[in-house]
């Protein structure tokens, strides 16, 4: 599991907004293990839409548990990908499809050919996915204070490696409401079905591997993940609040045009 991933999803995996009534808004910031390069993620939630604005202020996740649809935003080209879950699912399973069977035509070719074509295919649908790892999710027994918050150690391992350590507080102790959870739980397993199709950046560093959130019952409030016994990334939560989510928080900004093939062509290529 990309550690990226790991520690934007465990962060924001205790978390859920109508313009002028009050949301949950967290902050997070990350760094690598040196403690520089630092990122910010901001989250806006409530009970059920959620925004996620991600670092760079470039791109931003909607999503509306009712209407059941994600809406990435690109602030950049000024562009808007909507998806529904199903339409969504059944693109990214053919999507998957055409990846498969190209690879399977790679298999006849002479080995150089061969190693040239999975570059190609390599760097239009990403590396070919390996076995999924076993997680196991362990209690250390130990406790700490963040910020003035009481908070458990928990480490996540991977194939028998330790891959995450976080410090678990409970959601009262946090400060977020239970129903702001409900939200990103759902949006967890969207993202998840539909992460093929999805522009890279979210479908990488947003909250696409978030295979843990049902085992998590609170907000960790930091993470260290590890490379073997070092420490090559780590994540704070630097503020939680409720407050009024600024107008048009969870709304698609006017001007911004549909974008039907945004995946499409940061896969295959193309105009």
């Amino acid at each position: 599991m990309n550690r990226t991933v790991q520690v934007i999803a465990l962060l924001i995996a205790g978390l859920g907004a109508t313009p002028s009534i009050a949301a949950t808004r967290l902050e997070l910031e990350t760094q690598d293990g040196t403690g520089s390069n630092a990122e910010k993620t901001e989250i806006w939630a409530e009970a059920t839409r959620m925004r996620v604005n991600l670092p760079g202020a470039e791109r931003s996740l909607l999503y509306d548990v009712d209407a059941g649809k994600v809406w990435s935003l690109d602030h950049v080209k000024r562009t808007v990908l909507e998806l529904d879950r199903s339409t969504a699912t059944s693109a990214a399973s053919r999507l998957r499809g055409v990846e498969s069977e190209l690879r399977a035509r790679t298999d006849d070719l002479p080995p150089e050919a061969r190693a040239a074509a999975e570059q190609l295919l390599d760097a239009a649908f990403g590396a070919e996915a390996a076995a999924a790892p076993v997680l196991e999710l362990r209690d250390t027994g130990t406790t700490t204070t963040i910020r003035g918050v009481g908070c458990r150690i928990r480490e996540v391992w991977e194939d028998a490696a330790r891959a995450v350590r976080f410090c678990e507080a409970t959601l009262m102790a946090a400060g977020v409401p239970e129903a702001a959870m409900l939200p990103l739980r759902s949006l967890s397993g969207v993202v998840r079905d539909i992460a093929p199709i999805l522009p890279a950046q979210i479908a990488t560093d947003g909250v696409a591997a978030l295979d843990l959130f049902d085992r998590i019952e609170g907000l960790p409030l930091a993470i260290e993940t590890f490379d073997g016994d070092r420490v090559d990334r780590t994540a704070e939560i630097v503020a939680v609040e409720e407050a009024d989510a600024p107008d048009g928080t969870f709304l698609v900004p006017d001007g911004y045009r549909p974008d039907f093939a945004i995946k499409v062509r940061e896969r295959l290529g193309g105009p």
